[in-house]
């Protein structure tokens, strides 16, 4: 019979490891599966819009609007979107850094 002696953090962390993985795929596939059904909702409700919105595209065609005019809802959404995305690892870097000073 052999013993080995563990710390106490070391020792639950052993006995935790099995849990801590399933948790963290089942968690990794829960995302996915969510991600993949918000897009395909975005992606549903954005369509749908479009669709709603056929009779004015179809007046602004003959007043001399060509088929550029539907991108600029696009141009418009990258306008907020291309800061954003700067801006947000700067935001995550900032909050951990204010973590580590006063916590």
């Amino acid at each position: 019979m052999t013993l080995e002696a563990y710390l106490e953090p070391d020792y639950y962390r052993k006995q935790s490891e099995m849990m801590a993985t399933f948790l963290r795929i089942l968690g990794l596939s829960l995302t996915l599966i969510f991600s993949f059904g918000a897009v395909v909702g975005a992606m549903i409700t954005m369509y749908a819009a479009v669709a709603n919105r056929t009779t004015e595209i179809g007046t602004l065609r003959p007043w001399g609007f060509s088929v550029p005019i539907s991108c600029w809802p696009f141009c418009w959404s990258h306008c907020f979107w291309i800061p954003g995305r700067r801006a947000g690892p700067a935001v995550r870097v900032g909050i951990a850094i204010d973590q580590r000073l006063y916590h």
